[in-house]
């Protein structure tokens, strides 16, 4: 397998973006996972594809560091065990191998707290033909649904059902099925894959500058901070003891530790 056949997770991991597609059974060749599939995370709208300098990139560093292009899982993996993934080493030009070569930490602001909005429900199973899908609810109740329905005490709308089995390099099928649902009223889109937990676009982390002022930060949001003047930031993960950021225009990737 080439290295390209790892870019539709690079573009899912590394850059953030999610993707629509119908209804599958069971696929071979090897294949990436559904972009959703690595965080199982709430997605925003959908971003472009990778340009042709981004894929130069892509695989130069992947040659680079010698990983292994035929294992889909690598991307988020953390082989050097500093506590970044592959997909923010990427981001941020560090060595993935070398615990002393990580993302550096944003001088002058702090995460003062992280405020985790679950989604109350977990995706258990999907019917093969793509018909309806099997949640259960934190309460431990479950319900059968189909496109259209709406969960209980939910206000969210089931948009898509999908199943999809996905082989790895070792003949090992794994169920990527996903449910997609929707909030007609705010829009805001959650992927639910099978025995993951997902969390609403409300989580969100509270930083503040040297001045004291503090400001909420979402997953996937651009913001500015008076700390940096002139520079705009990308939330690219939210954690309990830190904010990874990624400079905007640039391939400086940063953290903000909780303090």
């Amino acid at each position: 397998m080439k290295i390209s056949s790892l870019l539709p997770l690079a573009l899912a991991a590394a850059l953030a973006s999610c993707g629509k597609q119908e209804a599958t059974v069971i696929e071979t060749p090897v294949q990436a996972p559904d972009a959703a599939a690595p965080a199982a995370v709430v997605r925003g709208t959908e971003k472009p594809a990778l340009s042709p300098e981004d894929t130069t990139q892509l695989e130069a560093w992947w040659k680079k560091y010698n990983l292994d292009p035929n294992d889909a899982a690598q991307l988020v993996a953390d082989p050097d065990g500093d506590g970044y993934s592959n997909r923010e080493e990427f981001l941020a030009d560090t060595n993935p191998r070398d615990p002393n070569s990580l993302p550096g930490v944003m001088e002058g602001v702090a995460m003062k707290s992280m405020n985790e909005v679950p989604v109350p429900m977990i995706l258990r199973d999907v019917a093969k033909d793509g018909s309806k899908a099997r949640i259960q609810h934190t309460g431990g109740e479950e319900e059968t649904l189909s496109e259209g329905a709406t969960p209980k005490g939910s206000a969210f709308r089931v948009k898509t059902v999908k199943y999809s089995m996905k082989q790895d390099k070792h003949g090992v099928f794994t169920d990527m099925s996903q449910v997609t649902l929707e909030n007609p009223e705010t829009k805001e889109t959650v992927f639910l894959v099978r025995d993951l937990p997902a969390r609403s676009s409300q989580t969100h982390a509270v930083i503040a500058g040297a001045d004291g002022k503090e400001q909420q930060i979402h997953f996937d949001e651009t913001f500015t901070i008076a700390a940096h003047p002139g520079k705009q930031f990308k939330v690219i993960d939210l954690r309990a003891d830190q904010v990874v950021v990624q400079e905007v225009g640039g391939k400086t990737v940063l953290t903000i530790p909780k303090r």
